[in-house]
C-alpha cells in the first residue's frame, strides 16, 4: 500500500468509499480508470499474505469458516461458530452469518458460486401478492449481470439451465461436477425423478473460479491456497494502480449532514482510537448489510434524529439471509466427496413459479465436503469408530468407507422482507467504544413452508437412490448471505435508495451491496450485488 502524505490527507476528495469489499471494489475500478480522485476507507488490516492465511489454515489455529482471519478488537467481527462475539442477537432466533472487515471483504473466505436471479424474483407482489417488488426488472439488469460475470471472470455453461434467460454465453468454461453431483446426476436421471409433476434434474452452478487454477483442495471456505476463486483484492489492487488511495484500519462512525443535506464529512476512527475525517464530494457506503445501517444509525443528529438516510424509518429493517437445513445420508456406492470446489450443482425445481405465493422459493445444493457442515467430519467420522473400538487398519478401512459414502444436501430458501428482522444500536460497545449491531431476527411460516418443500424432494431422492443414516439437522443455518437493510425502491417513505442506489434524503449518498435488495430470492447475491454496484458507478459517473 502506497504511503499517504500529509497534504494529501487534507485533500478534497471526488469519492469516498467505506468499504473494501467487493462492492466498493468493483466501483473504485470503475471510478478511478475516469481519473476520479477516489479514497477508500476499510475498518480492518490490510493483509494480503495468502501464505500466512494458508498455513494457519492447516495447523487448525482459528474454527469456523473463518479458520485463518483474526477478529480484532478495534474492528471485531462475528463468524458463524460464535456470532455473539460480536453481535448483540436479541430475537427468537440467532443471526449467524458471519462476515470479514479486512481490505478484500467476505471475498476471501466466499464460495465463489454465482448465479443470477430470475426474472419472477424482481416481482414477487406483482405475481404472488407477497413480499414487495424492485424499482428495476430483469431486463434492466441483464446487461450489467453480463459486465459482473465479465468483472469476476464467471464461468459456466449456457447450456445448463442455471441462467435460462440470459442472453450471452459465460465468459469462461465452467467447473466440471464433482464427483458426488456426477453420482445423483446420474441416479436421478436413470429413475426419471420428478418431484410435484417438476422433473428433478441436477444443474451446474456458475462460479467466479478460473478452471485452469483449480486444484480441488475443497477449501473454497475458508481459503482458496491456488486463487483460483475471485477476491476483491484483484480490482483494490487494480484501482491502487489507477490512483485509489486506500486507508485501512479507519472505522466509519458519522457521517456529518450539511444544511443543504449533502453528506459533507466522512470521520473514522484509527485503531488507536483517534478522531480522522474524510470530505469529498460524493460518499458510497459499501459496508455491507450489517455495518452499512450501522453507521447510518450512529449518524443520528438534530437534522436527521433517525439516523442519516432513514425518513422512512426502514434504516436497519428487512434482514434476510437464505436458511438453510441440512440433510445427511450415506450412498449405496461411493459418490468420492472432498474433490473439487465444496459446491458444483444444485437442484433448481423449486426456485420459481408453482406455489410461491404460499411458501419460499428453495432449492437445493449438494454439498461436496462429506459431513462436515454440521457433523465437522472427518474428525467426527475417526471419533466415532474409536469410540466403537476400531483400531489399525479396520479402522483405516472403515473411515476412507464412511467417508467416501459422506454427502450433504442443503435446503435452502428466500426469506420475505420483514421490518421486525433489523439490525438497531445495542448498548453493548466495543474497544473504540462504538456500539455493537443488535439484531432483532426470526423465520415465519412461509420461509418453513418452502424449506419443508425442499427437505420432502431431498428424502425422495435419497430413498429412491437407496442412500441410508439419512438424518437431519436440529436447526437452520445461516447462509453467509447479509441481505436487506438498506432496501431500494421507488417510494422514499418505504425505501432507503432509489433504483440507482442513490439515498432518498441526500442527493450525494450512494450505497452498495446486497443491503439494497428489496427480496432475496435464493440465488447467492453476489452476482447481482455487483451488477447493482457496477450500475451505481455510471450513474455517479454521469453526474461528474
Amino acid at each position: 500500500m502506497k504511503i499517504i502524505n500529509e497534504k494529501r490527507l487534507k485533500d478534497v476528495y471526488d469519492v469516498v468509499i467505506v468499504g473494501a469489499g467487493v462492492a466498493g471494489a468493483v466501483i473504485a475500478d470503475r471510478l478511478t480508470q475516469a481519473k476520479l480522485n477516489v479514497c477508500m476507507l476499510e475498518s480492518g488490516p490490510d493483509i494480503r499474505d495468502r501464505g500466512l492465511y494458508v498455513n494457519r489454515y492447516l495447523k487448525g489455529q482459528v474454527s469456523g469458516n473463518a479458520w485463518p482471519y483474526e477478529s480484532f478488537a478495534a474492528a471485531p467481527r462475528p463468524s458463524s461458530d460464535n456470532p455473539n462475539a460480536y453481535f448483540d442477537n436479541v430475537g427468537p432466533e440467532i443471526f449467524d452469518s458471519g462476515y470479514e472487515r479486512r481490505v478484500g471483504g467476505t471475498t476471501w473466505h466466499w464460495l465463489g458460486n454465482c448465479p443470477r436471479f430470475v426474472p419472477e424474483d424482481f416481482e414477487l407482489k406483482t405475481l404472488y401478492k407477497v413480499g414487495v417488488d424492485w424499482p428495476l426488472g430483469y431486463q434492466d439488469l441483464e446487461p450489467w449481470y453480463e459486465q459482473a460475470e465479465q468483472e469476476l471472470g464467471v464461468g459456466g455453461d449456457k447450456t445448463s439451465g442455471c441462467d435460462p434467460y440470459r442472453q450471452s454465453d459465460y465468459p469462461a468454461r465452467g467447473i466440471p461436477l464433482a464427483p458426488v453431483d456426477q453420482y445423483f446426476d446420474k441416479v436421478t436421471r436413470r429413475l426419471n425423478l420428478t418431484y410435484k409433476d417438476k422433473t428433478v434434474r441436477l444443474t451446474p452452478t456458475p462460479q467466479a473460479r478460473k478452471a485452469e487454477l483449480c486444484m480441488g483442495s475443497n477449501s473454497c471456505i475458508p481459503i482458496c491456497p491456488m486463487g483460483a476463486k475471485y477476491e476483491a483484492i484483484r480490482h483494490i489492487e487494480k484501482a491502487e494502480s489507477q490512483g485509489l488511495e486506500l486507508r485501512s484500519k479507519a472505522v466509519v462512525y458519522r457521517l456529518e449532514v450539511n444544511k443543504s443535506g449533502e453528506i459533507h464529512q466522512v470521520k473514522y476512527k484509527n485503531w488507536q482510537g483517534e478522531d480522522q475525517a474524510v470530505t469529498a464530494r460524493y460518499v458510497i457506503l459499501a459496508a455491507n448489510a450489517i455495518e452499512t445501517p450501522k453507521i447510518l444509525l450512529m449518524s443520528e443528529s438534530e437534522q436527521c434524529p433517525k439516523g442519516v438516510a432513514n425518513r422512512s424509518d426502514q434504516v436497519g429493517r428487512n434482514l434476510m439471509d437464505h436458511p438453510v437445513r441440512l440433510v445427511y445420508a450415506l450412498t449405496k456406492e461411493p459418490s468420492f466427496p472432498y474433490r473439487g470446489p465444496q459446491e458444483t450443482g444444485s437442484f433448481l425445481l423449486l426456485r420459481e413459479g408453482g406455489e410461491r405465493d404460499k411458501r419460499a422459493a428453495s432449492l437445493i445444493n449438494v454439498q461436496n465436503n462429506g459431513w462436515f457442515w454440521g457433523k465437522q467430519a472427518p474428525e467426527s467420522t475417526v471419533k466415532a469408530f474409536l469410540d466403537q473400538g476400531v483400531l489399525g487398519k479396520s479402522l483405516q478401512s472403515a473411515v476412507a468407507d464412511h467417508i467416501n459414502r459422506q454427502v450433504i444436501f442443503a435446503a435452502i430458501a428466500e426469506q420475505l422482507p420483514n421490518k421486525k428482522n433489523r439490525i438497531t444500536l445495542s448498548s453493548k460497545k466495543d474497544a473504540l467504544g462504538l456500539p455493537r449491531p443488535s439484531i432483532y431476527y426470526s423465520f415465519d411460516g412461509y420461509l418453513h413452508r418452502g424449506i419443508d418443500d425442499a427437505l420432502g424432494c431431498i428424502n425422495k431422492i435419497f430413498k429412491l437412490a437407496e442412500c441410508r443414516d439419512i438424518s437431519f439437522s436440529d436447526r437452520l443455518y445461516g447462509a453467509g448471505h447479509l441481505i436487506g437493510t438498506t432496501r431500494m425502491g421507488v417510494d422514499p417513505e418505504s425505501s432507503v435508495v432509489d433504483e440507482f442506489a442513490l439515498a432518498h434524503d441526500h442527493p450525494n449518498l450512494y450505497i452498495a451491496g446486497s443491503s439494497l435488495f428489496p427480496t432475496g430470492g435464493t440465488a447467492n447475491p453476489t452476482l447481482t450485488l455487483v451488477a447493482l454496484a457496477l450500475r451505481t458507478a455510471q450513474h455517479l459517473l454521469s453526474r461528474v
